[in-house]
């Protein structure tokens, strides 16, 4: 579960800024070209979106295997 939020939330990301370049005319066909730091940013968005649901699972489970 946590590698389709990963990769549905980085190419979320991915399209978002392929929108953005190909409205400022940037990013070759369809804009998809991204920078490295396109790149990065669709990472760092793919790993928060995974923290968010993850964390609580990760929570419950600790807390079940202490008691």
């Amino acid at each position: 579960m946590c590698v389709s939020i990963q990769f549905g939330a980085v190419e979320y990301a991915k399209r978002v800024f392929a929108s953005q370049n190909l409205a400022v005319g940037r990013g070759g066909e369809g804009g998809k070209s991204l920078t490295g730091n396109q790149l990065f940013l669709s990472g760092v968005f793919a790993g928060l979106a995974n923290g968010i649901v993850s964390g609580p699972v990760e929570h419950v489970r600790i807390r079940e295997s202490s008691l």
